[in-house]
């Protein structure tokens, strides 16, 4: 049995730097004194129209340093915002998942600056043993046996494979669900080899094979084998998984109308996370051993 591998999310943070504006001193003139001790009206006015000069100069300078600093700074903006995105500088641009400096490839964020995904893993419970209330289903989650998984984690659902262990002298008697914190529902197998009229449906009789309890079992969108062809190749004394060695099912609906697991995408991983398993039938009856998730997820890890 394959389990997909760690994969999570990340937190960007955009780092913001600030200019400050330079400085500039305006010189002071000085009077210059004739050789008759007197002060010259002429060398001062020179001397003011010298300084006037001056500062005249430098103030244009001034204004022409600000107006080409401006420019260049409304151009670098106009340009960044622009241009592609730069990956790899250590700022999350428009167009980027994140960006880390690239330090590490297999971390939060990957070298191309997208988000790697990590894999929340409740691993599955083989000693819960609720019995399975025979004959009792009637599309309602009541009616049905519960085992509870609680995730932490600060993470939106990319991808979820549920994995049972079910002991039961009849599978086609059986229907399980998946439910998230959200409450969406997700059927993964409903009375296989019997074609229900409505969910809740007691008709006879499904699907005639064990399930035992030697033998997990995983559901995956992914995965090739429909759960509605469980047992369809044994014989009433075979075990699904152990006899045929098909351990790994695409859900079913069946009469229940739910949507695939990929339902659950960019709902949130943190929460109670439940899977059950409803009888309807008199035949047979039977535990849920276990359950276990495994959801990959982008998120802090």
């Amino acid at each position: 049995m394959l389990w997909p591998r760690s994969l999570s999310g990340l937190l960007a943070i955009v780092a913001l730097s600030a200019c400050s504006p330079n400085t500039i001193g305006l010189g002071e003139g000085s009077d210059d004194v004739g050789e008759d001790g007197d002060t010259s009206t002429t060398e001062e006015s020179g001397e003011d129209s010298s300084t006037d000069g001056s500062t005249d100069a430098e103030t244009t300078d001034a204004e022409d340093s600000t107006d080409a600093e401006t420019t260049d700074a409304e151009t670098t903006q106009d340009g960044a915002e622009e241009g592609e995105p730069e990956c790899g500088n250590g700022r999350t641009e428009l167009g980027e998942q994140c960006d880390d400096g690239n330090d590490i490839d297999d971390d939060e964020c990957a070298n191309d600056c997208t988000l790697n995904p990590y894999e929340f893993v409740v691993e599955l419970d083989g000693m819960a043993g609720l019995k399975i209330p025979e004959d009792m289903y009637d599309a309602t989650l009541e009616s049905m046996a519960c085992i509870e998984l609680n995730f932490i984690a600060e993470a939106a659902v990319v991808d979820v494979t549920a994995q049972l262990i079910i002991e039961h002298s009849w599978v086609g008697e059986l229907v399980a669900k998946v439910v998230s914190p959200e409450g969406t529902e997700v059927t993964l197998f409903s009375r296989p080899g019997l074609d229900e009229a409505f969910d809740g449906d007691g008709s006879c009789c499904g699907d005639d094979s064990y399930f035992g309890a030697t033998g997990p079992l995983n559901f995956n969108d992914d995965f090739a084998a429909s759960a509605e062809d469980m047992g369809v190749e044994l014989d009433i004394d075979e075990t699904v998984c152990v006899s045929d060695d098909v351990c790994d099912f695409q859900p079913h609906p069946g009469a229940t109308g739910s949507g695939p697991l990929s339902d659950f995408a960019d709902e949130p991983v943190d929460g109670t996370w439940m899977l059950c398993l409803g009888d309807k039938g008199v035949i047979g009856e039977g535990e849920l051993v276990g359950a276990g998730l495994s959801i990959t997820a982008f998120g802090i890890p």
